[in-house]
């Protein structure tokens, strides 16, 4: 019996001292990752040439909904910046309507502008759309509409202002009235569909289409255009792919070439109206781009399989709506794969 329990006790020995030994080997293994993960955040915050960036940033005026995930990086975050952008820009994943940020997001994050658009008028149309008037931080107020389409797989558009005011001073048009008062910023751009998306819906973006037509040239706000379309193109965030995104321009040739080479490509309009230069110029006196220039410009652009280059006619009783306007207009357009989108004033 005496050998008996001697053995046993050895076994209860030996059992405990493997199970410390396993425990050990946890608890290193635990503290490993706890230090890989603390080396991966420090090495995001430290570095000088991410305190430049948070700085250049700062100073430009990003707002919060316009930042990338490489600019997210320069601070200092507890999580990815991948993931951190995923949770500022996936509003419909909000508990309660509120982000669901950590206190070292909220710190890293408070140097930037986080205004959000204020709905303070709509109307609705008997065809189902509402026009919203947006008030922005400084109290300009720009409109967007939210137009319900359906057809065969339900969608929604979204037209989005990228200017308060207008420089072009087209005729028919009541942005004309205000004259250029100055730029969207990129954030301000994005907080409309944010807004849109928690107002009015679809909560989530796959059925939403995006057509910068709203108040303003886009391509007078190329810079700030350019930043907005990546930031609602990223499939970390809203994933709008861009090919469900239109640019209307009323022929800003420079801008349009900056469009033609940017990383994410959206789909173009261009206000036309007219072929007959000097009727084009008194209608939209600011589009200074010669016809023939345009054309060029826009056979060159670099269409995807089944793109469509959009041409927008506002017909003016008496003034274009003519037979021979028609067929002037079908003349120039010619064999670019196009729609023509008539529109009665």
């Amino acid at each position: 019996m005496q050998t008996s329990e001697r053995s046993e006790a050895r076994v209860s020995v030996c059992r405990g001292r493997i199970r410390c030994a396993c425990a050990a080997l946890r608890g290193s293994r635990e503290s490993e990752r706890m230090q890989k993960q603390e080396s991966s955040t420090q090495l995001v915050a430290t570095p000088a040439a991410n305190e430049e960036l948070k700085t250049a940033v700062t100073r430009r005026g990003t707002g919060l909904w316009a930042l990338r995930p490489s600019e997210l990086a320069a601070l200092p975050l507890s999580i990815l910046p991948e993931s951190l952008f995923t949770q500022l820009q996936q509003q419909w994943r909000w508990p309660n309507g509120v982000a669901p940020l950590g206190a070292q997001s909220r710190r890293a994050l408070a140097p930037f502008d986080d205004f959000v658009p204020r709905i303070v008028e709509r109307q609705r149309a008997e065809d189902g759309a509402t026009r919203v008037l947006f008030e922005l931080a400084d109290g300009a107020c720009v409109e967007a509409v939210h137009m319900p389409r359906q057809v065969r797989v339900p969608r929604v558009t979204y037209c989005l202002s990228t200017q308060h005011g207008c420089s072009v001073g087209c005729r028919f048009c009541a942005s004309a009235c205000l004259g250029f008062r100055r730029n969207l910023k990129a954030s301000e751009m994005v907080a409309q569909v944010h807004v849109l998306m928690r107002e009015l819906g679809p909560a989530r973006p796959h059925s939403i289409n995006l057509v910068f037509m709203g108040m303003g040239e886009p391509l007078h706000n190329l810079t700030e255009l350019l930043r907005a379309i990546d930031i609602l193109c990223d499939s970390r965030g809203l994933g709008i792919p861009p090919r469900r995104i239109t640019v209307s321009t009323c022929g800003v040739l420079p801008g349009i070439q900056g469009l033609a080479r940017a990383p994410v490509r959206p789909e173009l309009a261009l206000s036309l109206h007219t072929v007959d230069e000097a009727l084009r110029r008194s209608l939209m006196p600011g589009a200074r781009w010669p016809l023939d220039a345009l054309r060029l410009c826009l056979e060159a652009w670099p269409r995807r399989p089944r793109e469509k280059t959009i041409f927008e006619v506002v017909l003016i009783d008496g003034i274009n709506d003519s037979p021979a306007q028609a067929d002037a207009i079908r003349a120039w357009v010619g064999s670019m794969p196009h729609n023509i989108n008539v529109i009665r004033y």
